[in-house]
């Protein structure tokens, strides 16, 4: 089956690539399995899927206040920032909304991803550690990388530079090529 894997080229950002896999399972995430389908053309055949379903609560759970909003428990804090964020910038609150940008990314992504090391030298997780969702969401960047190299490719075209989360394209407009954006 093809596997997507995403390789550094030194100096040039990195590139995602599809390798052929010879395995009796391979465990993806659902944007991986889509990135394999579209830039090998074959579709993956998907063998068993599997449906996380929250259960519980966290104990210890409590509202933090940043500067203009409260973060509450009840609700997505990831929404309530990027809405504080919005205002900061039309505020003109540039270091707020910078701030705030690092909360957000930390929180969707670094914190699920988070082990913390102990004193006998292994790691533990850490308070919001939950590998799934990492993966799914480092999946989901490389699939929307992926669209818009498969995009840019169907125009003739490909991407100057791209990284974990943007792209640099050459801009082509009315069929004209070589004309900047205005």
């Amino acid at each position: 089956e093809p596997v997507p894997i995403e390789l550094p080229r030194p100096g040039r950002g990195s590139r995602l690539y599809v390798h052929w896999a010879r395995a009796e399972r391979y465990d993806c995430s659902w944007p991986d399995a889509v990135v394999a389908t579209l830039l090998s053309g074959h579709p993956v055949e998907v063998v068993e899927a599997v449906q996380l379903v929250a259960v519980g609560r966290q104990d210890g759970l409590r509202s933090v206040e940043i500067p203009g909003t409260l973060l509450d428990p009840d609700q997505d804090p990831a929404i309530a920032l990027v809405l504080r964020r919005r205002q900061a910038k039309r505020d003109g609150e540039d270091r707020l909304a910078a701030a705030i940008r690092v909360i957000a990314n930390s929180m969707v992504y670094g914190n699920a991803a988070r082990f913390d090391p102990t004193r006998g030298g292994v790691e533990r997780p850490g308070p919001f550690c939950f590998p799934p969702l990492a993966s799914t969401v480092a999946a989901g960047c490389r699939l929307l990388l992926a669209l818009v190299d498969h995009e840019l490719g169907l125009r003739g075209s490909g991407a100057l530079y791209r990284d974990t989360d943007g792209a640099m394209f050459p801009a082509y407009f009315g069929g004209a090529r070589g004309k900047a954006a205005a």
